[in-house]
């Protein structure tokens, strides 16, 4: 069960860790452990950030606008 919520921090860390240049290139630096929680961090980080954009477009979208836009 652990497994299935560790999975997707880790294989969205894998996909930012093969795509942004600057991580790939000092990728080769770590090994073992290390490399699984430099995965781990940025896929924490991709949550965080989906995270912060889903609240500031649910902020933004699901309140009424009543007094800014009468009708």
């Amino acid at each position: 069960m652990a497994f299935l919520l560790l999975l997707p921090l880790l294989v969205s860390g894998f996909l930012v860790c093969l795509k942004d240049p600057t991580v790939y290139c000092r990728l080769h630096r770590y090994e073992g452990q290390m490399l699984y929680f430099l995965v781990g961090r940025y896929g924490i980080y991709c949550f965080l950030a989906a995270m912060f954009v889903t609240a500031a477009l649910a902020g933004l979208f699901s309140h009424d606008w009543g007094v800014l836009c009468p009708e």
